[in-house]
């Protein structure tokens, strides 16, 4: 019996041991207590949705009703609008692009302008190579003269999709393919430089 008590208490003291080198007792170095859950935020983070109103919705005479349209379909009006311009839209407050981004800035949504990089005269091939030479220069100056006159923020998202197949003349494919993307990136710096 003696025995028996000796064996059963030795095949505890080593179950013990082996049970301290489990899965179950953690990986060594790391600490035992859990992590603490971090604390819910304060403050909620806020969400913007915005919405393209198509090419009949985003005119100086409809563009009000578009977006009151889309806030009664929705249940909320759109954070950003957004509309597609070139380098010769007139952004002052008589011209047509002009007009239609401070409708857009008067119903409360945020201006999201898409900027084409294109103007009267721009080359048909190699459009960042001449952007890039400054021959869009004085076009770029008169755009962001423009639109800094606009009430609120107005974002600039300058040649959208670049990385796309489908003839816009500041993508890759029309632009010198594996050259382009170093084109691009300095055309999109010269027009981040401009505004």
């Amino acid at each position: 019996i003696r025995a028996r008590s000796l064996a059963a208490a030795a095949a505890l003291v080593l179950l013990a041991a082996a049970c301290g080198e489990s899965p179950t007792a953690g990986v060594p170095g790391e600490s035992e207590t859990p992590a603490p859950t971090p604390p819910a935020p304060s403050v909620e983070k806020p969400f913007y949705a915005g919405a393209y109103l198509g090419d009949a919705g985003t005119k100086p005479e409809t563009v009000e009703g578009a977006i009151r349209a889309f806030a009664a379909m929705t249940g909320k009006q759109p954070a950003f609008v957004k509309s597609y311009h070139t380098l010769d839209c007139d952004f002052s407050a008589t011209g047509w692009c002009g007009k239609v981004v401070r409708k857009i800035a008067g119903t409360g949504s945020t201006n999201y302008v898409a900027l084409d990089p294109r103007w009267a005269g721009a080359p048909a091939t190699g459009l960042l190579d001449a952007v890039n030479a400054g021959q869009a220069d004085a076009a770029l100056a008169r755009v962001a003269r423009g639109l800094a006159s606009v009430p609120g923020t107005v974002l600039v998202e300058p040649a959208w999709e670049m990385n796309g197949d489908w003839a816009y003349r500041w993508q890759g494919v029309e632009n010198g393919g594996a050259a382009a993307p170093a084109k691009f990136r300095d055309a999109w710096r010269r027009i981040v430089s401009a505004f």
